[in-house]
């Protein structure tokens, strides 16, 4: 019952870790310990005075300051009393004799007895507090080994928490490219109609130049037939009225030639 743990007032409802609670316990019960050893000590120490003080009573010569300091340094032995003048005197009867020694034995053999209680109290709570100890390591180890997996599994989700987020912002980020993407191209395709329309019309402006010029072709194809054969013509005369020139141009040096000879 002395091992419990109760709950102080003021302290329900408070969390605290299970090593700080063991660790409080351990030191109430080294505290409760000492004070029993203090106790007991005191209960010894009362216990050899009262016989002292019955014996100074009935033989009224008994020197209790003395009988006390001798009977504390000798472990209660009636031996260490007799070798001291003025503790047992002469004037002692026999039966006061036989009294005090009855009282000192019975006084050695209660304090035999009581310290063999106590050192088997004493073995027991140390036994008792060593496995208190002992759990109390056990306990903090599996504490800081809770407290490292709850930190590990907690970085871990932060980690994946982040990765999650880096992979929103590149959907994000991609699906803005694919946003102006499409916009480019959708006005691509609206400049690629507006030049395939502008294309048509130009096309039916082309074909109507080209039935104009092929009509311009034609008519002057014609003019330049009637020119090319007027021209061919005149060629034709100018080249025969050039040979007959150059052979009267031939005659006349024969003859200059015929009369520089002559």
């Amino acid at each position: 019952k002395g091992n419990e743990q109760k709950t102080p007032k003021g302290q329900r409802g408070k969390k605290s870790s299970p090593s700080k609670n063991l660790t409080r316990q351990h030191e109430r019960d080294y505290q409760k310990l000492v004070e029993r050893r203090k106790e007991a000590g005191q209960k010894l120490t009362g216990l050899n005075k009262l016989i002292f003080d019955k014996i100074e009573a009935k033989t009224g010569e008994f020197q209790s300051s003395i009988g006390y300091s001798i009977f504390q340094h000798t472990s209660g032995s009636i031996l260490g009393l007799l070798p001291f003048g003025g503790i047992v005197t002469e004037n002692m009867k026999t039966a006061q004799i036989d009294e005090l020694k009855k009282l000192l034995e019975k006084t050695v053999e209660l304090q035999k007895e009581y310290q063999k209680k106590l050192q088997t109290a004493e073995q027991a709570q140390e036994s008792k507090l060593n496995e208190l100890l002992a759990q109390a390591k056990n306990d903090k180890e599996r504490l800081e080994a809770y407290e490292s997996e709850v930190l590990r599994l907690t970085l871990a989700s932060q980690h994946k928490d982040e990765e999650h987020f880096r992979q929103l912002k590149e959907k994000e980020r991609i699906l803005k490219l694919s946003s102006a993407k499409t916009h480019e191209i959708s006005e691509k395709n609206a400049k690629i109609d507006e030049l395939q329309a502008n294309g048509e019309i130009l096309r039916r402006q082309k074909a109507a130049l080209e039935i104009n010029l092929k009509g311009e072709q034609l008519s002057h194809q014609s003019t330049k037939t009637v020119k090319d054969l007027k021209i061919t013509h005149l060629e034709d005369y100018l080249e025969n009225e050039t040979k007959k020139n150059q052979e009267k141009d031939r005659l006349l040096e024969e003859k200059r030639q015929q009369l520089l000879a002559a």
